[in-house]
């Protein structure tokens, strides 16, 4: 194992010959830490500024646009809708 990929828990950089990805780097932990708070909103022990902070965003406001683009409505509804 390289050094880089040693230090970085194995994860390699390189993408495999004809491999297509769906996501890009930056999407993909987008949606990780979305599919995060919707866990958080739905058990209902998070407010949806708890649930941001949480997953590591610094604006209510990205968090919130980004969660309604991706989970098509808003954090506060989906919250309600538990």
């Amino acid at each position: 194992m390289s050094p880089r990929a040693d230090k970085d828990g194995g994860i390699g950089y390189s993408i495999p010959p004809g491999r297509q990805w769906l996501y890009t780097p930056l999407e993909f932990i987008n949606r990780r830490r979305i599919e995060k708070a919707q866990s958080l909103l739905m058990s209902g022990s998070c407010t949806v500024e708890q649930a941001c902070a949480a997953v590591g965003f610094m604006s209510t406001s990205h968090f919130t646009r980004l969660f309604k683009r991706m989970v098509g409505v808003s954090p506060g509804r989906y919250r309600k809708g538990r």
